[in-house]
Order: structure tokens, then C-alpha cells, then sequence
């Protein structure tokens, strides 16, 4: 997810997300180009996973949504649901 979106910045959709039964527990990079301090924990504090910005290497992203999906897929087994699918 982005911060600056057309009709919706990032914090209030993550709000939304993690209000909602469906969406609460998924998993959310957000990647931006605003890297202030007081965006990255009002971010952290509306359920973003991981705050990354602009520029961001491959790889390091890669790491992060690897990290999250397997930790996701864990958790996901633990509660008795399977992991969901794209």
C-alpha cells in the first residue's frame, strides 16, 4: 500500500482494513516516499506490518513479504483456517 492515494491516504484504508472481519488479520507493507518519523508510527500504529520507504531495493521488499506471508500462513494453520489464496 501506498501513503498518498487518490480519495483515500494509506492510515485511514489500513483503519478500514483492520476494522473489517475479512481483512483484520492480513498482512500490510506500506511503501512510501515520506519517510518523516511521526508518518512511520502513526502508520505502525494504525496496523501497517512494515513501513518502508521510497527508495526501496527488491530484495528488501522481497524479504519483508516473504517473511510476512510465511509468518501469515503459520498463524493462518494455528487457527484451523487454511491460508488464503490470491
Amino acid at each position: 500500500m501506498d501513503l498518498t492515494m487518490p480519495h483515500l491516504d494509506g492510515i485511514t484504508a489500513m483503519q478500514r482494513i483492520r476494522k473489517h472481519p475479512r481483512t483484520r488479520n492480513t498482512p500490510v507493507i506500506l511503501l512510501t516516499g515520506h519517510p518523516q518519523k511521526a508518518i512511520e508510527r502513526g502508520a505502525l500504529e494504525a496496523g501497517v506490518d512494515v513501513f518502508l520507504t521510497k527508495p526501496c531495493l527488491p530484495e528488501d521488499l522481497e524479504t519483508h513479504v516473504r517473511r510476512l506471508v510465511g509468518s501469515h500462513e503459520v498463524a493462518s494453520s494455528r487457527k484451523g483456517g487454511a491460508p488464503r489464496s490470491s
